[in-house]
């Protein structure tokens, strides 16, 4: 089981579709990744941090799946409108894409979805993307954003440790006076 650091949790983060897969709709259970997505976006809502997924995730994951995708408490939808479509243009124009593309070898529809899922993140002000893919690491070079696996959060074994070291003694019950 993953364990997130709340300490290390940005205020505010926009999810990738591979992260919302895996961690808020459950699905890919048998991947690797999931336990730790589902532990960070978990540990994002409880804390009461702000966490996004763009609208561009939301129509990927609903042409695959052929049906809605259901709302979640405590994440919010950022549209792709106007202001989403001038950072688009403004800050991933198609020869950032055709770069990546080249320097990747990954096809042209794959950055078309992330760089729309990038201009989502710019137009909330999100600090942040936690992302499993490389594919917006290439293009978020030409913009503000910070972008992170979800392990970047995550406890080390350390920490793990001595918190298991230490709660029996936290947990000890006082004596009492009879």
């Amino acid at each position: 089981m993953s364990k997130i650091d709340i300490k290390l949790l940005p205020p505010t983060a926009m999810v990738d579709t591979g992260v919302f897969m895996r961690g808020v709709l459950a699905h890919r259970p048998d991947d690797p990744e999931s336990p730790l997505c589902k532990a960070f976006c978990d540990a994002m809502i409880d804390a009461g941090r702000q966490l996004f997924v763009s609208a561009p995730t939301i129509a990927e994951i609903t042409r695959h799946q052929g049906q809605r995708v259901p709302r979640v408490q405590g994440i919010s939808v950022v549209p792709f409108d106007e202001r989403a479509a001038e950072f688009l243009g403004l800050h991933l124009p198609m020869t950032k894409l055709h770069e990546a593309k080249d320097a990747t070898g990954v096809s042209m529809p794959y950055f078309k979805y992330d760089s729309m899922i990038l201009a989502c993140a710019l137009r909330s002000r999100a600090p942040v993307i936690v992302t499993l893919d490389g594919g917006h690491h290439t293009l978020a070079k030409a913009t503000t954003l910070k972008v992170e696996h979800p392990k970047s959060y995550e406890l080390t074994m350390s920490q793990i440790t001595m918190e298991h070291l230490w709660k029996p003694v936290a947990q000890q019950a006082k004596p009492t006076s009879e």
